[in-house]
């Protein structure tokens, strides 16, 4: 985490991931990697040093882990509601961009209201 508060997004995401490979039920890596990779995505989108065809690239690979990662938090630990926030916030911006993402962030959601169905959260 100290990588990412000097503003290293992608040494942040290399460290989780190396976490993750060494624990993969621990929730929290998968929840935080998947916010990264969100990061990550938004920065590669505002560049224009890129081409089209680079970026294409890019912000596929993004998109996966971040969708990975999120999925992987959700698998890890099934029953934490904020795992399936975060799992509906990743599809949620996905929208538009990746097919069926707003039936997958509906999902997630719903799934969240089930296991603490007085969350605030999911309302807003």
């Amino acid at each position: 985490m100290q990588a990412w508060q000097r503003g290293q997004a992608e040494e942040s995401s290399n460290y989780l991931l190396k976490a993750g490979s060494l624990n993969s039920k621990m929730d929290l890596y998968w929840r935080d990697l998947s916010q990264i990779f969100l990061f990550r995505l938004r920065e590669l989108l505002a560049r224009t040093d890129l081409t089209q065809e680079e970026m294409t690239s890019q912000a596929q690979a993004l998109i996966a882990d971040a969708v990975n990662s999120a999925n992987q938090a959700t698998a890890a630990d099934p029953k934490n509601v904020a795992n399936w926030n975060i799992r509906g916030f990743v599809y949620q911006n996905m929208i538009g961009i990746l097919g069926g993402a707003d039936d997958w962030a509906l999902r997630s959601y719903e799934k969240s209201a089930e296991l603490e169905p007085n969350s605030p959260y999911i309302f807003t």
